[in-house]
């Protein structure tokens, strides 16, 4: 299985800090652990929502329908994502 690096874990957190540039090592591993678990959960909410429409593969709108039932309804839709399905145009 893939890895969330810790760069990446990192630039997440810190894209919605504001002010805030800098974060520990332990906060880096912790966000790590944090966004493992999220994506686990995400896709076993989406795994269902693939099954309820008869599919073994999960697509982007399995993706949202997860999103929505971890969050109890409320999701935001990416804007690199269209909540049609639709792959993101390329540039």
């Amino acid at each position: 299985m893939a890895d969330v690096s810790a760069s990446a874990a990192k630039d997440h957190v810190l894209k919605g800090a504001g002010d805030v540039d800098r974060m520990s090592k332990d906060a880096v591993n912790l966000a790590r652990e944090m966004a493992h678990l999220y994506l686990e959960k995400l896709g076993a909410a989406a795994a269902d929502a693939a099954k309820q429409a008869g599919r073994k593969t999960i697509m982007p709108p399995d993706l949202h329908a997860g999103q929505r039932t971890m969050m109890g309804g409320a999701a935001s839709t990416p804007a690199s994502s269209p909540a049609s399905g639709e792959s993101p145009s390329v540039m």
